[in-house]
């Protein structure tokens, strides 16, 4: 196999990239854990998970970069339930699921067994690359829904999300240069 020398110089000859390659450096990190929290949301409308974080970019040209995960489970007292999960930047809508009450959902648990729902347990995990074009602080988070309310229709998260007991939901904002 040949070795490859960049302008004929050794790899560890290398210090840098060229200046046409654009380059990105992480100017700070924040992050969230949250415990407990119990939140059961069985409404329509958008309702905060309590996985939230604050950040304030360093310079208006800065890229966001939001990672956020965390356990939530699904129930019923039918064999069918749909929710979704959005994320937020302060009052904008970053990511959002899709708002058809008829489908597809971005979350949805149907049992052909005709009986109800005693809680699915599961995940979600979010990786979003945000602009916010500002150096004001920026309030990051996650907020459910079901689309229906009928028969008990819910989406919990915290202690009553995943599985109970001590799931936690975590965020972290990353400031990048732009």
């Amino acid at each position: 196999m040949a070795i490859i020398k960049p302008n004929n110089n050794t790899i560890s000859a290398i210090t840098a990239l060229p200046a046409s390659i654009p380059t990105g450096k992480v100017l700070q990190v924040v992050g969230a854990n949250i415990n407990g929290g119990n939140v059961s949301i069985a409404s329509t409308t958008y309702t905060d998970t309590g996985n939230t974080v604050t950040i304030t970019p360093s310079s208006s040209s800065s890229k966001i970069m939001i990672f956020a995960r965390g356990g939530y489970s699904l129930g019923a007292t039918d064999d069918t339930v749909q929710g979704g999960i959005k994320l937020v930047r302060n009052s904008t809508t970053l990511v959002s699921p899709m708002a058809d009450t008829a489908g597809p959902y971005e979350i949805a648990l149907e049992l052909t067994s005709g009986t109800h729902i005693n809680n699915l347990n599961a995940y979600y995990n979010y990786c979003f690359l945000d602009t916010p074009n500002t150096t004001s602080a920026c309030v990051y988070k996650l907020q459910a829904r079901v689309y229906n309310t009928a028969n008990s229709h819910h989406i919990n998260f915290g202690n009553t999300g995943g599985g109970g007991g001590g799931q936690s939901q975590q965020m972290i904002a990353q400031e990048v240069s732009g």
